[in-house]
């Protein structure tokens, strides 16, 4: 075995037996054969009591500090609980005669790991004890989920009442009058696409896609657009946009103006980087 083998081996090795003596001092089994399985003769594997003892094995401990969930979170414990309870519909899955539901607090965690610290989907089921497979179809279906139905409640650009709020809190924030948000554009760094590959590649070198975004005084999502190739710039999305088109439409920043003491009159306005300079928001 050359030096390099060996270097990868032993840390393959010490997570190996770490699992295995976790699993031991449980007195339980991560995976095991069916016992009713005559078909197969007792030979499928399912997943067995980890349901129930996930929270006191790894990351949902009672005794956990708010700093520690929200390093692995992004979120406080009460905000998970609420998420858990608003939205439990979203994450419940039937029990079959094959093996239990992974439970809507197991899902809704993952879920919140993957988008918290990126690690693969492997990385991930050592540390729920599930597989890697389950990650990546738990993940697609709760953020599938929560997109459908949580994005069109939570974001959302202010109108009426609402829009006046927003401005009269930026006005204190940043003693910017009629400001109703700041919007710009970042990168997603993904992998290169078969078809048309070169289109996603970014200035700051590597392929990716754009998203452009808006926020409120208080750094809430207002507006989110993403998919653009990363060739694009924020000022091209932004022209392409249900932003501006409902801007121009006034459906959108449609507030009476502001009129200064000197005579100028201000209307409402989104605040920008450079890349916007040549457009009017």
């Amino acid at each position: 075995m050359d030096e390099q083998s060996e270097s990868s081996f032993f840390p393959t090795a010490g997570l190996l037996l770490l699992l295995s003596a976790s699993t031991t001092s449980l007195g339980r089994q991560l995976w095991t054969a069916h016992p009713e399985n005559e078909t197969h003769g007792g030979r499928g594997f399912w997943e067995r009591e980890v349901l129930e003892n996930w929270e006191s094995v790894r990351l949902v401990s009672r005794r956990w500090w708010k700093s520690a969930w929200i390093s692995s979170f992004r979120m406080s414990k009460k905000t998970f609980k609420f998420l858990l309870c608003r939205y439990r519909h979203l994450f419940e899955r039937d029990t079959t005669h094959l093996r239990k539901t992974i439970s809507p607090a197991k899902r809704l965690a993952i879920t919140l790991y993957f988008l918290a610290h990126s690690e693969t989907y492997s990385e991930i089921a050592a540390l729920f004890f599930i597989g890697s497979s389950t990650v990546g179809e738990i993940v697609h279906q709760t953020i599938d989920s929560l997109y459908a139905e949580v994005a069109q409640e939570s974001i959302v650009f202010p109108v009426g009442p609402q829009l006046l709020r927003t401005m009269r809190r930026f006005e204190v924030l940043s003693n910017l009058p009629m400001c109703c948000g700041a919007v710009d554009g970042t990168f997603t760094q993904i992998t290169k696409p078969v078809l048309y590959g070169d289109r996603y590649w970014c200035y700051k070198g590597y392929t990716s896609i754009l998203l452009l975004a808006c926020v409120d005084s208080r750094g809430l999502f207002t507006y989110v657009d993403i998919g653009a190739p990363g060739s694009a710039g924020d000022a091209a999305v932004y022209n392409i946009s249900q932003l501006k088109r409902n801007i121009d439409d006034k459906i959108w920043l449609n507030a009476p103006v502001w009129l200064c003491p000197d005579g100028t009159t201000i209307r409402p306005y989104l605040v920008g980087d450079s890349a916007f300079h040549s457009l009017q928001l």
